[in-house]
């Protein structure tokens, strides 16, 4: 009895970069993705995947820099765990950022030093407890 041939491919370095500006802040938020994937054996069969864990995913093919920029809007709040995957038919790569959109309200200071956790909860606090409400006085 005759084995079947099988090929083995050849494993390649591969290299998937996601980052994302601004990674946190108030509904509705445009976050701009950068995509970078390098190191990848056959550029003829290269696609990606984008999905913003929101319902929408973007795909298609890096340009020639191999670099690529998205811009998505969020118009929920929620912490999404973003992923950018990459196949050439050879090998894969995945990198991963997550997004974190907070209610309307909401702010988040940029504090240094002692003390930082404990003061931007506090200020978060205040923000929404601070708002003005009028009720109508009973004569």
């Amino acid at each position: 009895m005759r084995r079947p041939k099988t090929q083995t491919l050849l494993q390649t370095p591969f290299n998937v970069e996601l980052d994302a500006n601004p990674k946190t802040g108030a509904f509705p938020l445009t976050v701009t993705f950068t995509g970078r994937i390098t190191g990848y054996a056959d550029s003829s069969a290269l696609q990606w995947l984008l999905d913003f864990k929101d319902g929408q995913v973007e795909w298609g093919e890096p340009p020639a820099a191999d670099t690529f920029t998205i811009k998505h809007t969020y118009t929920t709040p929620g912490i999404y765990q973003v992923s950018l995957g990459s196949n050439d038919g050879i090998s894969e790569g995945f990198d991963y950022v997550t997004i974190e959109i907070l209610e309307e309200g909401y702010s988040i200071p940029l504090i240094v030093g002692v003390g930082g956790p404990l003061i931007v909860t506090l200020l978060c606090w205040l923000t929404q407890t601070t708002r003005v409400t009028k009720e109508p006085r009973v004569p």
